[in-house]
Formats: C-alpha cells, sequence, structure tokens
C-alpha cells in the first residue's frame, strides 16, 4: 500500500518525492496491485449531527419559490436511526423543512417548526429575537425573519398546540406507530419525537438546532459563509459493517412488526367463530 510502512515512499519529504518522479503532494492510503491502482472504497455518509450548506439547481424544480440554496442535516440517534432534513430557501426570504419518510417527500413551514417546538411561553417575539440576534444593524435577516413569521397570520396558526395539531392532522395517515385514538396534538408530538431531530431528546435542543439552520442558511444565501464541500473528508463519515448490518436487522424486525400489526387489526375486523 502506497505510503504504508513497508513502502519505499514512506516518511520521503516534498524534495524526495520529486526526485523519485511522484507527487509531492501524495497522501497515499491506496493500492497497487499488477501495476495498476486500487482503492477501497466503503459506503460514505455525510457527518451526522453536522449542518452543511451547499447550493443544488435541481431545487428550483421543486415549486415555484424554491431556490438552489439548502442547509442539510443528517440526525443520527445513539442507536445509529438516522434521519435526513433539509431546509430550503425561497425566493420570498422563507424557508421550508424537507424530510423523506417512507421514501415520500414532506415539506414543512419553518415557521411551524419553530412555533412547535418553542419553550413554554415563549411567543413569536422570542423567535425573532434569536433568529436576528446580534443583526439588527442588518436589515435583510430582519426582514427574512419578518417573512417567516408571517406563515402564521396565513395559516392562522398562533399557539404551540395549533402548530402541533397541523402536523398531526396532515401526517397521521402516513406515520407508522400512530394509533386511532390519538388526538392530532398527539401525532403531531409523535413526529417531532421520533422522525425530526432524533439526535436531540428535548425539545429546546430541538428548536436550538433549527435555529441554527436558519441561522447558517441565512448567512450562506447573504454570502457571509461559504457553501460546504460535500466531497470533503471533513464533511464525511464512513458506514461501518456494524453498523449497516445493524440497520438492515432494524429495517426487517420492524416490517415484521408492521406485518403483524396488520394482520391482527384484519383479524379484529373480521373475527372468526368456531
Amino acid at each position: 500500500m502506497v505510503s504504508s510502512k513497508n513502502c519505499n515512499l514512506n516518511g520521503l519529504s516534498e524534495a524526495e518525492l520529486i526526485a523519485k518522479r511522484e507527487d509531492m503532494h501524495e497522501f497515499g492510503g491506496y493500492f497497487i496491485i499488477n501495476g495498476n491502482e486500487r482503492i477501497i472504497r466503503m459506503l460514505i455518509m455525510n457527518k451526522r449531527n453536522y449542518p452543511v450548506a451547499f447550493e443544488r439547481g435541481s431545487f428550483m424544480n421543486r415549486g415555484k419559490f424554491f431556490t438552489p440554496y439548502a442547509v442539510q442535516m443528517r440526525c443520527v440517534r445513539d442507536d445509529l436511526f438516522a434521519q435526513t432534513i433539509t431546509l430550503h430557501y425561497l425566493s420570498d426570504g422563507n424557508c421550508s423543512l424537507k424530510f423523506i419518510y417512507h421514501k415520500q417527500e414532506f415539506l414543512i413551514p419553518a415557521y411551524v417548526l419553530l412555533k412547535a417546538l418553542l419553550p413554554e411561553g415563549a411567543t413569536d417575539v422570542y423567535i425573532y429575537n434569536r433568529l436576528v440576534k446580534g443583526y439588527f444593524k442588518n436589515r435583510q435577516v430582519g426582514d427574512q425573519v419578518e417573512v417567516l413569521l408571517s406563515d402564521g397570520h396565513k395559516l392562522s396558526l398562533f399557539s404551540q398546540e395549533a402548530c402541533l395539531q397541523y402536523m398531526g392532522s396532515r401526517l397521521r395517515t402516513v406515520l407508522e406507530g400512530v394509533t386511532p385514538d390519538m388526538s392530532d396534538t398527539e401525532v403531531g408530538r409523535f413526529l417531532l419525537e421520533r422522525i425530526l431531530f432524533v439526535h436531540c431528546r428535548a425539545y429546546r435542543d430541538k428548536f436550538n438546532a433549527m435555529v441554527v439552520m436558519i441561522e447558517k442558511l441565512y448567512a450562506f444565501v447573504a454570502g457571509e459563509c461559504l457553501g460546504d464541500n460535500l466531497d470533503s473528508q471533513s464533511n464525511q463519515e464512513v458506514l461501518l459493517g456494524g453498523h449497516l448490518y445493524g440497520q438492515l436487522l432494524s429495517e426487517k424486525l420492524f416490517d415484521l412488526l408492521i406485518g403483524a400489526k396488520a394482520r391482527l387489526i384484519k383479524d379484529l375486523k373480521n373475527p372468526k367463530f368456531d
């Protein structure tokens, strides 16, 4: 293997590498087999629990106000369950969060999530101060946050419970584990606890993570920070074999559980009497 302890390039300086007609910035880590370069490629994933900002032109095809700018976070729980969420920037200054569940895409307005995750007794003023902190002289950020908060009036959602009911009523039919006796508010809490920001347990931590994503997205759009390189090793991690087997086992057990639940419901609806 190139640059290993048994390699003749190990420990050489840049000048010595050039003298051997090698790249002066040689990193090594790959194999030469029968004169051909070979590399063992493992499954590469985005770094967990870190918001990455990037630009992709295909995002504009999602809707009328969508722009190429987004911030994405791969949230990973302690048991290695992962859920990737993407915060899209809209041309009017608003934000919308996308998540994928059972191969379907769902969009939730940023205001609805922030309001549903608010600490008890907090108001829209609290959201405004958290997002605009330190940028009171930058009118652009204030205008963007005002547009974000205006969704509350458009959707007639003015409380935490109303936002939870809004999410629960629209997603209860697609969430696995939701029972008919659960209210829309309980389904909304189920969504926040099981699907979104799974690496955080407390609502306050989930709220802070959402605020960080919005702040980075606004800074990225304004040119105050550069986009992250998704191909950089600093923004990646390796999916190990044990982790992959664990995820496959978890999915199979979940499918068996759902199948058993469906059969039980069917039997209860059509009882058989001897």
